[in-house]
């Protein structure tokens, strides 16, 4: 990852008081005027009193801007001071929902400055700074005991940070690090390629104008605009909210944590592609959790629909060649079971690519040429003919030739 740069906002101390206005106090050298007139603007949190380390969260500024990590908390003397961290789309989205690893400039008491300072120094957390697979099963772990170990209180939370509803909380401990993991707990229940949609407060009050997906308050007001999750008795309230992956992805959480890690990072290039082309989280998501269901079913031999089949194959690029595979076998095998062979043409361009395939086809074809289905065999063929990606060669000519025969044959006998 590269360097991150930040700056600090206050005012100067001398002698335990204030000295003069609120100005940039130190900075990194990658830090232009722009983004620090962006961040005053779009960014300053509120401080929690008497706390260190609470009072910070990741924002977005402006469309096409960078996000920001902003904190705020009244140093010794009472005066507030702020750090803003610059934090490129990039950034974020290799940070992939780790916020542990910038916890030294998230928690680590601000310092005083009785001159302005020299330059900081960018920010620096080494080439891989995901978590590991046993790292991401800690904090959803983390979560689990903050959520009383009971996944039915996951839930809900889950589906409304993908439906991109406020999710407020309330009644929960002053500690920026206990909320921060509860934070980061939450991420890793969705694919990385989507955890650079959300953003979070750890402290919030009604009269900042400041907006995040997620806020932890000391109070609210109730409405059917929100969801609010209470830390001390674990109760959901608000807008009732429902949706495909939050019902998958905490089912997978039943089964084991671990799971839920190479689920996550199973849907990440499907759930990207969706989120990437348009789609808003929730349905990204939703999608996502139904393609993994379909590669469950078919890597276990389970009955699919055959309309479901088709569609992802002809229309999701995110398929590994293996799994092009695995569903091609699937909707040929069963179409030819169901005598309807209208949804074979989406893999066409497979065969074209995969000459093991076309071979496989033509032979579960001829087979049930011989078994007497020559008329669908022969419908297909003649559609074919005007697939510019249909399989050709003398073998394909030859099943035409004799399916059109057999069914010019059974023509004859029922007249």
């Amino acid at each position: 990852m590269d360097a991150l740069h930040y700056f600090h906002y206050g005012q100067l101390i001398h002698h335990g008081e204030a000295k003069g206005d609120m100005r940039v106090l130190a900075k990194s050298s990658g830090i232009s005027e722009d983004f620090i007139n962006l961040a005053l603007e779009t960014a300053k949190v509120p401080a929690l009193p008497d706390s260190v380390g609470v009072s910070w969260g990741m924002l977005r500024t402006k469309r096409g801007q960078p996000l920001v990590f902003a904190r705020a908390e009244k140093n010794d003397a009472g005066l507030l001071i702020y750090q803003f961290i610059e934090m490129p789309s990039d950034a974020v989205r290799e940070l992939a929902g780790n916020l542990a690893v910038l916890s030294d400039y998230l928690t680590t008491p601000l310092p005083n400055y009785s001159m302005l300072g020299e330059a900081l120094a960018p920010i620096t957390l080494g080439e891989d700074v995901s978590l590991s697979v046993d790292e991401q099963v800690d904090s959803l772990l983390n979560l689990m005991s903050y959520a009383r170990n009971n996944t039915r209180n996951i839930e809900p939370l889950v589906g409304t940070i993908v439906s991109g509803t406020p999710l407020l909380i309330i009644n929960a401990p002053k500690d920026g690090d206990v909320r921060a993991e509860f934070i980061q707990g939450l991420l890793m229940l969705l694919p990385p390629s989507t955890r650079l949609g959300v953003t979070f407060l750890l402290h919030s009050t009604p009269e900042t104008d400041l907006k995040a997906q997620i806020m932890f308050m000391e109070t609210v007001e109730e409405n059917d605009n929100q969801v609010v999750y209470d830390w001390e008795t674990g109760k959901v309230s608000g807008k009732e909210i429902k949706n495909d992956y939050s019902r998958f992805v905490t089912s997978q959480m039943r089964l084991d944590p671990e799971s839920v890690t190479r689920e996550t990072f199973k849907l990440t290039k499907t759930a990207g592609w969706r989120f990437n082309n348009g789609d808003n989280l929730a349905t990204a998501l939703d999608y996502a959790s139904h393609r993994a269901k379909v590669d469950q079913a078919l890597e276990n031999g389970m009955p699919v629909e055959v309309s479901s089949v088709a569609k992802i194959l002809s229309e999701d690029p995110t398929l590994s060649d293996e799994q092009r595979m695995m569903y091609s076998r699937h909707l040929i095998n069963f179409s030819l079971a169901l005598d309807d062979l209208q949804f074979v043409d989406s893999i066409t361009a497979t065969m074209h690519q995969h000459p093991e395939l076309e071979d496989e086809v033509h032979k579960y074809m001829a087979k049930a040429l011989d078994a007497g289905q020559g008329a669908i065999i022969f419908e297909t063929l003649v559609r074919w003919q005007e697939n510019p990606f249909s399989p050709t060669g003398t073998k394909w000519q030859q099943m035409l030739s004799k399916s059109a025969l057999l069914e010019l044959d059974e023509l004859i006998e029922n007249q």
